[in-house]
């Protein structure tokens, strides 16, 4: 139960249809990329931090994205406040995760960010995306 919990939080936790393993809601945070701008408060930035980071602290800042010509593209990332890469040679994981319509594609794409950004946090999510990348 609890294997099968932890794959659907990984890939498809932010799902807009309810998700219920055992009776219980197992996708239960909530995809603030598809929120407009203003409708998300500094709590709930800093909640889905915690989530995509698995930090203990809050981001240093945010940055919500919206764009939808040529391709349609919504993320938020988020860069902490500290962090331990302090060389290319080592890396803690993290990073930015990539979805197609709310179902992750890929947890730690190459080439999404340059390498100086490895540090950045969130998510980006894309309609447009073919699911074969």
């Amino acid at each position: 139960r609890r294997v099968h919990g932890d794959i659907i939080k990984q890939y498809s936790n932010f799902v807009q249809f309810p998700i219920l393993l055992d009776g219980e809601r197992v996708n239960v945070i909530q995809p603030l990329w598809t929120k407009p701008r203003s409708a998300v408060t500094a709590a709930e930035h800093n909640e889905f931090y915690r989530f995509v980071a698995h930090a203990y602290e809050d981001p240093a800042y945010h940055l919500h994205f919206v764009a939808d010509v040529p391709v349609d593209v919504k993320s938020v990332l988020y860069f902490p406040r500290s962090h331990t890469e302090l060389d290319a040679t080592f890396s803690t994981g993290g990073g930015v995760s990539l979805y197609s319509r709310r179902v992750l594609i890929a947890a730690k794409p190459t080439g999404l960010l340059p390498d100086w950004l490895r540090f950045v946090r969130g998510v980006v999510d894309s309609e447009d995306l073919p699911l074969n990348i």
